[in-house]
């Protein structure tokens, strides 16, 4: 039985949000059983990683989304094909690097990483196929099974002895990875892209690389870890690193705000757009007036989930929980531009953004260490998140058929 929209929008947030606090739940784990450097030095690769699976990724995955729906199936298969390819030869680069220049002592970790993390990107990538024919079930119960049991085996190996909480973490990601991997060779077949003639491999990717370029740039944000690592070390690295993930569950309410607004944003006029963004930022007000009043219970937070040697991220905590707010409600702003036809503005913004808040975390992390990064990373994103809502307040006004 097919899902109305609002259903199927709900089981992709709710096992979204399941997800992302079973994520944050496993590296809560993995930090307790780390050091603090060794911690940066995890949260610094995956950052990496994952930048890299999305550059690999070509775009394809909001061109499966498309094109699925509009019955060009020759068009997904071949899509389905190159993102395959596209992905092993990330895992295989990724790996290699990795053992070039990773720390020796988490090596084989990192390794594991690398390839889980392809692998998963294609996963998600190719299950968008699941997603545009009506049955989200599918890349929800993948996403959940994957998190869900990286968790598991995390919390059931942290309770042997003198195992690296990074080395496990690595083996079961990997191996749920591959689970993923599993259960999408099996429901692919099902609908009808597997057999049949493929399109050329060279229009299918002139036509992704309109959906790449946005969303590199918000990938590119996961580098921050990195450039904190690289600049002030993998103790400060450590430290940011922490506060960046245990912050993480900010963005979903605003993402659920995004589901909702842009599907409908193209039908509207710019006044009904213009008042949209209006509540947006009402609630984006609400929810900093939460962090303040929260913040002071931040550094027994930290303490109680992360233990004592996390004692010093609790002021970035509070940063970056803030700017979370900001990077989480620039989306439905962004989306509501987007329906309103201003693609090119929002891709432009988002490019620069990246840009911009990568420079601002390299900069107050030399001057401030982890505090300072986190200030640059808040900054950055009420910058970007201003920018957006500067010309989302104009929509409809006369000034709009200049923007």
């Amino acid at each position: 039985m097919s899902l109305s929209f609002r259903n199927r929008m709900l089981v992709l947030l709710a096992s979204r949000a399941a997800a992302a606090i079973a994520q944050a739940v496993t590296l809560v784990l993995v930090a307790r059983g780390s050091s603090v450097e060794a911690f940066g030095v995890l949260i610094a690769w995956s950052g990496i990683f994952l930048v890299v699976a999305g550059v690999a990724d070509l775009g394809l995955s909001g061109f499966i989304l498309v094109q699925f729906a509009k019955g060009d199936h020759g068009a997904v298969r071949t899509a389905v094909q190159t993102n395959r390819a596209s992905a092993a030869l990330a895992a295989a680069l990724l790996a290699t690097a990795t053992l070039l220049w990773a720390p020796p002592a988490a090596q084989l970790a990192l390794v594991a990483l690398a390839i889980a993390f392809a692998m998963e990107k294609n996963t998600d990538t190719c299950l968008n196929v699941a997603v545009a024919g009506g049955r989200v079930g599918a890349s929800a119960l993948s996403l959940l099974v994957r998190r869900c049991g990286a968790l598991a085996t995390v919390a059931t190996l942290s309770f042997v002895g003198n195992l690296d909480s990074i080395a496990v973490y690595g083996v079961a990601y990997l191996l749920w990875a591959c689970v993923a991997q599993a259960h999408l060779t099996y429901i692919l077949p099902s609908f009808g892209i597997t057999k049949g003639p493929a399109a050329p491999v060279l229009p299918v990717l002139r036509a992704s690389s309109r959906y790449m370029a946005q969303f590199v740039a918000g990938q590119s944000r996961s580098l921050d870890t990195a450039i904190v690592g690289l600049i002030a070390g993998p103790a400060v690295a450590g430290l940011y690193g922490a506060a960046n993930r245990l912050s993480a569950p900010v963005l979903l309410v605003p993402g659920a705000i995004a589901s909702v607004l842009t599907p409908h944003s193209a039908a509207r006029s710019g006044a009904e757009a213009r008042r949209a963004v209006r509540r947006v930022l009402i609630s984006m007000v609400l929810a900093l007036a939460v962090v303040v009043v929260l913040a002071p219970f931040a550094p027994a937070a930290i303490v109680a989930l992360l233990g004592e040697n996390f004692a010093d991220a609790a002021a970035p905590f509070i940063f970056t929980v803030a700017a979370m707010v900001f990077v989480g409600f620039t989306v439905p702003i962004a989306g509501v531009l987007q329906g309103q036809g201003r693609q090119t503005f929002v891709a432009w913004v988002s490019l620069g953004g990246g840009a911009a808040t990568l420079l601002a975390v390299g900069i107050g992390a030399w001057v401030a260490a982890a505090e300072g990064a986190a200030t640059g990373l808040l900054i950055a994103s009420m910058v970007t998140l201003c920018v957006h809502a500067t010309v989302g307040l104009k929509l409809g006004g006369a000034v709009d058929g200049a923007l």
